[in-house]
């Protein structure tokens, strides 16, 4: 029955331990994703105010020539 036993408490830890080991697998690809589309997101709008930054500069231009 020690034998039994054994092998029992042994394929318990290890199911455990695959199943603890799956669940944080599983959470950490969810993070990177989560972060991947974030940083996807910060560069659009970089993008859309560095946009806005270059047509201020054109009319700051246009402007300076107008003066002279």
């Amino acid at each position: 029955m020690g034998d039994n036993m054994d092998w029992t408490m042994a394929l318990t830890i290890i199911g455990a331990n695959i199943a603890l080991f799956a669940i944080l697998a599983t959470l950490i690809i969810w993070v990177v994703n989560k972060l991947d589309s974030d940083i996807k997101s910060i560069g659009t709008r970089m993008d859309s105010h560095a946009t806005r930054i270059d047509q201020l500069y054109k009319m700051f231009v246009d402007l300076l020539k107008a003066g002279k």
